[in-house]
């Protein structure tokens, strides 16, 4: 939908679908429904890693969005892909897609976001 009305570029972050009115203004923005609410959602990081693409025609199997971990009664995490493709994966799913060369980048820095959010 964001790309449709910016020339199809990619938003820089979530917090740009955000303001630009993409997300329900009801629900925290970014929050695993399995997640407990947060007391300031604005204050809160989201449950989701986000990667914007940075070539012009991306493989459409690149990975620009996941969950981060340990929201789910069951074990995996939603993801979504260039392709305009969003899938529940497994941890091993995952771990699969991590390793595929088109996500080397997003890999490094979803394992990071990963990281940062332990420490908080």
């Amino acid at each position: 939908m964001y790309r449709m009305t910016h020339n199809k570029q990619w938003p820089a972050n979530l917090e740009t679908l955000r303001r630009e009115g993409c997300c329900d203004p009801n629900d925290p923005p970014f929050w695993c429904v399995f997640s407990d609410r947060p007391e300031d959602p604005n204050t809160t990081p989201p449950d989701y890693f986000y990667l914007p693409p940075t070539k012009p025609h991306p493989d459409p199997n690149t990975l620009i969005l996941c969950e981060l971990p340990n929201h789910h009664p069951w074990q995996g995490r939603a993801a979504a892909f260039v392709g305009d493709r969003a899938e529940f994966l497994t941890h091993r799913q995952l771990e699969v897609e991590l390793k595929k060369p088109q996500n080397a980048r997003f890999a490094i820095a979803y394992r990071q976001a990963f990281k940062n959010r332990q420490s908080h």
